[in-house]
């Protein structure tokens, strides 16, 4: 099984994972409205999880300028709509979740932590980052981000840098 976990992990290094984002270059501002839904990952405590979560929201509004559910109101509604929420709403919650919402985009994010067992520097961590866009109306993806770090320094110094790299990118 840790041998299989080992393969995945290589071939996403090797498979560029990005898919074009381009989509949400092409969004009305205007119209669109977004929803970050809370984070997810493995090796990755619910802290750094909910800061990537605000990190995200901060930056899809400030540098990007869409309107974005605040993640309070976001985390009310999933509260109502599944009392059982993973972090992967179902096609038919992705659509309630919208129209309770307005909203029309759903990003959802996932930080996952991984050891490769051939390392010399044992603080050394690696992480892969990635962002789904999903289209509330119909629970389609849209496009996704993938953005790979291995680094000495906590999560919490490096996912504001982190974001401010992945939103150039959408």
């Amino acid at each position: 099984m840790r041998n299989l976990s080992v393969i995945i992990i290589i071939l996403v290094f090797i498979v560029d994972c990005s898919v074009s984002s381009r989509f949400i270059r092409e969004l009305d501002r205007e119209s669109a409205v977004i929803v970050v839904l809370p984070f997810t990952g493995n090796g990755v405590s619910k802290k750094y999880l909910n800061l990537a979560r605000t990190e995200l929201t901060r930056l899809i509004f400030i540098r990007k300028g869409f309107s974005v559910i605040d993640n309070n109101q976001v985390n009310y509604y999933l509260r109502i709509l599944e009392s059982d929420y993973s972090g992967y709403p179902s096609k038919k919650q992705y659509v309630l979740l919208a129209d309770s919402l307005q909203a029309n985009i759903f990003i959802a994010g996932s930080i996952e932590k991984f050891f490769l067992p051939s390392e010399h520097e044992e603080n050394l961590q690696h992480y892969i980052l990635t962002l789904c866009f999903i289209n509330g109306e119909n629970a389609k993806i849209l496009g996704m981000v993938t953005e790979k770090l291995t680094t000495t320094l906590p999560l919490s110094q490096i996912i504001p840098e982190l974001f401010e790299k992945m939103i150039l990118k959408i």
